[in-house]
């Protein structure tokens, strides 16, 4: 049986009528209501429909409230461990790329072979820190995406 709301122009006997007579009926029923006593007194199961996706919740309408609300506090929960680690990893890459960028280059003072003994040391640890910078780039970029 299909029922579109079904209690709309009905009063309160009315729909206690159609109450017990949607509870006697031996099948299936799927109803769509506003009412939201109605929907608690009948429902067993509650199907959501939600950006395309079919979500099938067990109970009664306060039942499918209360797992909808704790699925909302999970996802959003899991966004803001999300964006928080993200931002930690780019506060790490930006601290290392600038750990990296204040790595100068031998003074002219200096002579050719501490210039070159300089140079090669410096050229190591800016090697070192852009590739830790970019291992953090990919770790960000890996990070399973979360939507708000």
């Amino acid at each position: 049986m299909i029922a579109d709301e079904p209690t709309s122009h009905l009063d309160i006997s009315g729909i206690e009528q159609l109450e017990k007579d949607l509870k006697s009926f031996n099948g299936a029923i799927l109803l769509t209501s506003h009412d939201k006593a109605f929907l608690n007194h009948l429902c067993t199961t509650i199907w959501e429909v939600e950006q395309g996706k079919v979500t099938v919740n067990e109970g009664n309408y306060e039942a499918y409230i209360k797992q909808k609300q704790a699925k909302t506090e999970k996802e959003n929960k899991q966004y803001e461990e999300y964006t928080r680690e993200k931002n930690r990893l780019k506060q790490a890459a930006q601290n290392l790329q600038a750990k990296s960028d204040s790595i100068r280059k031998a003074p002219k003072r200096m002579g050719n072979s501490e210039a070159r003994l300089h140079k090669r040391r410096s050229g190591k640890q800016k090697a070192k820190l852009n590739r830790s910078a970019e291992a953090i780039e990919t770790r960000i970029e890996k990070l399973a995406k979360k939507e708000k």
